[in-house]
């Protein structure tokens, strides 16, 4: 389908989940088209996003009150050079979407001082399957080189911000909805647990990089439950290259 129709599709979608690499212009310029193209049509939802925690979100308020639709000095209201994620550039394209239609902005992540505790709690309540599924996910993230207790750990820390996200998109959603924005691997209807979203309410959106000569369903991964991963595949150009663990291989530096 176009661009034109995937807007159609969602825009009575009350939660819509992007899914993104992060640090990649064509997916954060497509990301602020569906956000654009939505406002354009008269639809505000709120924004919940990956990279910013409740406190990031405290902040966006805050600088709002100054420079309510003007994104330049956001990075430094945010301290986004000392948060671990790519550069601003990237994604100052949504926050000006945001700002100039006046959405409000929430913070997807975990506090910093619930992350580890968060991460251990309710393990008898985890799905064995979600968890097996993040463990496989979070071993290739680490090149399979993560020990068995750090890959549970850090498995369950996931699902807790998966779980994070999709309870904040909740909390926040007024008449017009939420668009969350966040890290591929967190969009996945098969593992996600929606909480007091009704399944037919959200939409799941991925963006994936994809090499024309590859069969498109072989960009599925294997669901756990037999239900489609995602409602929706936004193919982009590949960025081609190495991934870190083929150029730490090439290096010698990791078996």
């Amino acid at each position: 389908m176009s661009p034109r129709e995937l807007t159609n599709d969602i825009f009575y979608s009350r939660f819509v989940v992007l899914g993104e690499t992060h640090g990649f212009s064509a997916h954060q310029g497509r990301i602020a088209f569906l956000i654009a193209a939505l406002a354009d049509r008269g639809r505000y939802p709120a924004l919940v996003l990956e990279m910013i925690d409740p406190e990031g979100a405290e902040k966006i308020t805050e600088y709002r009150r100054a420079q309510p639709e003007d994104a330049s000095d956001l990075a430094m209201a945010l301290n986004w050079g000392g948060s671990g994620w790519p550069s601003f550039q990237y994604y100052k394209p949504i926050f000006e979407i945001a700002l100039h239609a006046k959405l409000e902005i929430a913070g997807g992540e975990l506090p910093a001082h619930a992350n580890r505790r968060q991460g251990s709690t309710d393990a008898d309540r985890i799905d064995p399957r979600r968890l097996a599924s993040w463990q496989d996910t979070m071993s290739k993230a680490h090149c399979d080189l993560i020990s068995a207790a750090d890959l549970d750990a850090a498995a369950r820390l996931q699902i807790a911000r998966d779980d994070s996200m999709l309870q904040t998109a909740s909390q926040v959603a007024g008449e017009h909805g939420t668009i969350v924005v966040a890290g591929r691997s967190h969009v996945r209807r098969d593992r996600n647990l929606p909480g007091s979203i009704h399944p037919d309410e959200i939409r799941y959106i991925a963006l994936i990089e994809a090499d024309t000569r590859s069969e498109p369903r072989t960009y599925l991964p294997p669901s756990i439950n037999g239900a489609p991963p995602f409602d929706y595949i936004w193919f982009t150009p590949a960025k081609g290259g190495e991934t870190a663990c083929e150029r730490l291989r090439r290096r010698g530096l990791i078996p």
